[in-house]
C-alpha cells in the first residue's frame, strides 16, 4: 500500500481531535480541535480551527479560514447543516454554523451554548433520536440528551451511565434512540433514549481496559467498531452485543479514535496513540448475514513507527474525508501538527500485459543468450545473471503481480500464449 503526504499544517497548540465535514459541496473543508493544560496555573485553553483544503495550484494547501479560541476542545461533530458541535474542557458544548454560498464557508458563528457541567465533557455526537438531537459525555459519567433548536440548545435528559471517566459516546445506525457509550470502567454499554429510569439497554464486559471509542458502519447498520486501551480494535453486531465478532491483534498503544470510509466498504482507520494511524479493511464471512464479518485485514498504515516528537508519535485524530476519494486527515498531539494523506489507488493485474512482457523479456533473453554462445562461453547457467549491466529481468519494469487470492489463476492465464506455443511447435515435429 503506497500513502502519499499531501499537505501538513503545524498547529499553535495541541490537536486532539478532526473531521472532514459530511456536507455536499464543502467535502474539502475540515476542523479540528486543539487542547492545552498550563499545568502551572490549571489553565485549559484551545480552538476550534476551520479549514479548507485547495489544489487549485496541483499541490494541496491547507488554508485556516477560522480560528476560534475556547477553553480547550475535546471533541467535534458535524452535522449536515453545516453545525460543529464541540465538546470542551470548561463542561460547555457550543454549537457554530459555518455559513456557506458558492461551496465556500464564509463565515463562522456562534449559534448556542450550554454549561452542561463543571467536569471536561469528552465526546458529542449527533442524531440522538432525530436529526437535530444532540448526545454528549464527559469525565463525570454522565451521558447527555440535548436539542438543537432555533432559540439555543434544549436539555432533555441526563443519565449516569458509568461510574469512571466516559471517552465516548455514539448514536446507532440501526436505531437513533440508542446511545452508546464506553469509559474507563472498561464497559460499553447502550441506552434507550426512550426508558430514561429503565437499567442499560445492555452492558458489555469484553474489553479489558476502558473504552476510548466508537464508530458505527456505515455501510452496515449493525456493525460496531470499538478502541480500547487494552490496544485492540473490536467488532460488535448492535443485535447480540453478548460477545465481539472480531478481534484485532494487539496495535501497540491504545485506539484512541476511529474513523471508518464512507464509501469504501469495510475500509477503516485508527488514531493508535504512539503507534501511528492503522488502516484495516474489514473482510465480509456470510453473505447472508449483514452482521458476519471474517477477518480485520491490516493493510499498512501511516506513520507507524513515528519517532518521538514526530506526526504520528501521539496520534489522536483520524478522518477519511467523505466521497470517493482515500484521503484522510490526521491529529498528532505533541508535536502540534495535522497531517492530509493520501491511499494510493492500488493497479490491477493485467494478465495481457503481463503475457506481453513476458514473451519480450523472453525474446531478449533467448537473443543474447545466443549472442553468449558464439563467443564461446559455455558456463552460464542462470539467464538472469548473464550480464551484469543488462539482468534478464529488465531494470525494474515488472508488471504489477496479484495478490495471494488470485496468483495462480492470473499466472496461467498470462502463461497460456506459451502453452499454446509449445503444443504448436510439438505438433509441427511430430508431423
Amino acid at each position: 500500500m503506497e500513502i502519499q503526504e499531501e499537505a501538513v499544517e503545524i498547529c499553535k497548540l495541541h490537536p486532539d481531535v478532526i473531521e472532514w465535514c459530511p456536507c455536499n459541496g464543502l467535502e474539502d473543508w475540515l476542523a479540528w480541535g486543539t487542547y492545552q493544560h498550563d499545568e502551572e496555573t490549571n489553565v485549559r485553553h484551545g480552538a476550534l480551527v476551520l479549514a479548507r483544503l485547495e489544489s487549485d495550484s496541483g499541490t494541496p494547501i491547507l488554508q485556516v479560514e477560522a480560528n476560534i479560541e475556547s477553553s480547550g476542545v475535546y471533541d467535534i461533530a458535524w452535522s449536515s447543516s453545516p453545525l460543529v458541535a464541540c465538546a470542551c474542557a470548561d463542561g460547555t458544548v457550543y454549537l457554530y454554523h459555518a455559513g456557506a454560498a458558492a461551496e465556500e464557508v464564509t463565515e463562522v458563528t456562534e449559534v448556542a451554548k450550554e454549561q452542561l457541567s463543571d467536569c471536561i465533557l469528552t465526546h458529542v455526537c449527533w442524531g440522538a433520536g432525530e436529526a437535530n438531537g444532540i448526545v454528549v459525555t464527559g469525565q463525570d459519567g454522565l451521558v447527555h440528551h440535548l436539542k438543537a433548536g432555533a432559540t439555543g440548545i434544549q436539555q432533555i435528559q441526563s443519565r449516569k451511565q458509568h461510574e469512571l471517566e466516559t471517552w465516548c459516546v455514539e448514536v446507532s445506525r440501526m436505531n437513533s434512540n440508542l446511545v452508546l457509550s464506553g469509559a474507563d470502567d472498561s464497559l460499553l454499554r447502550g441506552w434507550d433514549l426512550r426508558t430514561p429510569n429503565a437499567s442499560p439497554a445492555f452492558s458489555n464486559r469484553s474489553h479489558e481496559a476502558g473504552v476510548i471509542s466508537l464508530a458505527c458502519n456505515p455501510n452496515k447498520d449493525v456493525q460496531l467498531l470499538t478502541g480500547s486501551y487494552d490496544e485492540h480494535v473490536r467488532l460488535f453486531d448492535l443485535r447480540h452485543m453478548k460477545a465481539p465478532l472480531l478481534r484485532s491483534n494487539r496495535l501497540g498503544d491504545g485506539a484512541y479514535q476511529l474513523s471508518w470510509h464512507s464509501q469504501k466498504r469495510g475500509l477503516f482507520a485508527v488514531a493508535a496513540m504512539r503507534c501511528g494511524f492503522p488502516i484495516f479493511e474489514l473482510k465480509d464471512g456470510d453473505e447472508g448475514d449483514e452482521g458476519e464479518a471474517a477477518a480485520f485485514n491490516a493493510l499498512g498504515g501511516y506513520c507507524e513507527a513515528a519517532k518521538e516528537g514526530s506526526h504520528g508519535s501521539l496520534g489522536y485524530g483520524i478522518s477519511w474525508q467523505i466521497g470517493n476519494s482515500c484521503r484522510a486527515a490526521s491529529a498528532s498531539f505533541y508535536d502540534n501538527s495535522i497531517h492530509i494523506w493520501k491511499v494510493a489507488q492500488a493497479q490491477r493485474f493485467n494478465a495481457q500485459e503481463a503475457a506481453e512482457w513476458i514473451s519480450n523479456r523472453y525474446q531478449a533473453v533467448m537473443e543474447e543468450y545466443e549472442k553468449q554462445k558464439q563467443t564461446g562461453k559455455k558456463d552460464i547457467q542462470n539467464f538472469t545473471d548473464m550480464n551484469s549491466d543488462r539482468p534478464a529481468w529488465g531494470g525494474g519494469a515488472k508488471p504489477v503481480l496479484p495478490g495471494k487470492e488470485d496468483f495462480l489463476q492470473q499466472l496461467q492465464t498470462a502463461l497460456l500464449h506459451f502453452q499454446r506455443a509449445r503444443q504448436m511447435a510439438e505438433e509441427g515435429k511430430g508431423n
